[in-house]
């Protein structure tokens, strides 16, 4: 027999109000099959109607210390009733205190669940890659170690803005209402589309958007400098760097960018230290290469592997290098003679 949980009820659940019994009501009732968005929507609307949460916690603090810190003037007490009213003035900014901290741990409880609430999480881990559809029917797949951020309500019909910390690539489909689908990342470059197929990079070393297909507006702003705008044609490459500058290059072949969602690796030109960054970015796999000579030299080529491991050891067996295993970490070397 299914367990019924109304808005109701719930709503007295978030208020604090439920009962025990209700409250085991509740937990039986979110772990059955698709309760837990219908929880989470229902956990929404009540948030957004308690604009008391919404306070200004710093303002509060302020008025608190002040509060705390006035003293009322008293009347010379006797002295039989010296003992009894100090303690009166001790206790009562203690229970102010202890009132005070409840409101704040409530409103940092909410600040803190804020994200979770109201964006559904999809993320690959190190080592693999997933695709998937979002609710507008546009196809994402995530490179290894990506988290994307989905808004869980109104997605598709007031906006389709969604927050990428990683790799990913994007088929974004039209609407009929010409709803733009942007991409927004942490340090603050938005990719605005309407329909089109690109890929997005946003790790800590850098930005950078290559687009395969369409058109594409990628817009950076940085403090209160004026944002800048580019527009992207197909087979051009914009690129973020750790200091802010934004640049364009081109490149004869985008798809491979993107040769990671199909189990490849194409090398052009890149350097050995630059592939063991990318491992460690999408494995987790740490790895030392024995001197700077060795890190500096380049690799051309498409490689297949399913592992870090494999596409070590195809590059030190074309290098004619050795991989050595270590306690914490891969050690690329030259051989012994």
């Amino acid at each position: 027999m299914e367990t019924q949980v109304d808005k109701e009820l719930l709503f007295d659940y978030f208020a604090g109000r439920a009962t025990p019994l209700q409250k085991k009501r509740i937990e039986e009732w979110v772990r059955q099959p698709g309760q837990e968005e219908q929880f989470y929507q229902w956990l929404d609307e009540w948030e957004n109607g308690q604009p008391q949460y919404a306070a200004d916690l710093a303002a509060g603090l302020d008025k608190f210390r002040q509060f705390a810190g006035q003293t009322a003037p008293h009347p010379a007490p006797a002295r039989s009733n010296a003992h009894r009213q100090s303690a009166t003035r001790t206790r009562r900014p203690a229970r102010w205190l202890a009132a005070a901290s409840v409101v704040l741990l409530v409103g940092l409880g909410l600040w803190l669940f804020r994200e979770p609430l109201r964006y559904r999480q999809y993320t690959a881990a190190y080592g693999e890659t997933r695709s998937f559809q979002l609710p507008d029917g546009s196809h994402v797949t995530l490179n290894a170690n990506t988290t994307l951020s989905v808004p869980r309500f109104g997605f598709g019909r007031r906006s389709r803005e969604v927050r990428l910390a990683g790799e990913a690539v994007f088929s974004v489909v039209h609407t009929r209402d010409h709803t733009p689908f942007r991409v927004v990342t942490d340090n603050h470059l938005e990719v605005r589309v309407l329909g089109t197929e690109f890929s997005v990079f946003a790790r800590p070393r850098g930005t950078r958007v290559v687009l395969t297909r369409g058109k594409v507006q990628v817009q950076h702003t940085a403090g209160r400098q004026p944002a800048r705008t580019l527009t992207m044609k197909p087979g051009e490459i914009a690129s973020l760097s750790t200091r802010g500058q934004l640049t364009v290059t081109t490149t004869a072949v985008p798809e491979n960018h993107t040769a990671w969602a199909r189990k490849q690796f194409v090398f052009e030109n890149t350097s050995l230290q630059e592939i063991t960054t990318m491992l460690l970015e999408n494995y987790g796999v740490r790895v030392k290469i024995e001197d700077t000579g060795m890190a500096r030299q380049t690799i051309s080529g498409s490689f297949t592997a399913q592992t870090a491991e494999e596409l070590l050891e195809a590059l030190a067996e074309m290098l004619d290098l050795d991989l050595v295993r270590q306690a914490d970490h891969l050690l690329l070397t030259h051989p012994a003679r």
